[in-house]
């Protein structure tokens, strides 16, 4: 699998203490920190220079607007949501605003977030590499694999029973790989 880091949607998405900051860090390895621009929520990219730390009174829509603004102020990046489900997403015009036209100005964007449940369908629609983590509800899945995001597994919609079976396969540290260009889908363990 290779990721352009600066022109392509990831989503990351399972319950916490499952490893997905580990798998973004893991995939993105072989690009430069300097790359990065990054809401950092659990003081785990501090290394990283372009990072926005996040305080305890943060965890809403207008830090989130502040952040994307920020973002933008860089070109040829990787944007990088971490707990994005922590900010009310739905309520932010500027995520709403960089879903619609982010990758067009040359910047790529990873969602790491806990639920699917609630996320904007335009960054669901854009984005071409999804992880399923353990812990996944059968409402996210349902979710993600409607007909309105489009983003259907194997050329289709998946009934309930469908994605009951499919969360049941996914242990902690293991995530389910799928490529919405190439379909490719197969188990990722870290």
């Amino acid at each position: 699998m290779k990721i352009t880091a600066n022109k392509e949607g990831v989503g990351i998405f399972a319950q916490e203490q499952v490893g997905k900051t580990t798998l973004f860090k893991k995939l993105m390895s072989t690009y430069p920190k300097e790359n990065f621009v990054v809401l950092d929520t659990n003081k785990e990219y501090e290394d990283y220079p372009n990072r926005m730390p996040v305080g305890i009174y943060d965890y809403n829509a207008t830090y989130l607007n502040k952040f994307v603004r920020y973002a933008r102020t860089f070109k040829m990046k990787h944007v990088i949501f971490e707990d994005l489900d922590l900010f009310n997403p739905q309520d932010s015009t500027e995520f709403d605003a960089w879903c619609i036209n982010g990758m067009h100005q040359n910047l790529g964007g990873t969602v790491i977030s806990r639920r699917i449940l609630g996320m904007n369908k335009k960054f669901l629609i854009k984005m071409r590499h999804l992880f399923l983590g353990y812990g996944l509800i059968v409402n996210d899945l349902d979710y993600l694999f409607d007909e309105n995001v489009e983003f259907n597994w194997n050329g289709k919609p998946l009934s309930p029973q469908e994605s009951y079976d499919l969360y049941h396969q996914v242990k902690p540290f293991t995530f389910l790989y799928h490529d919405k260009v190439t379909k490719e889908t197969r188990l990722y363990r870290l």
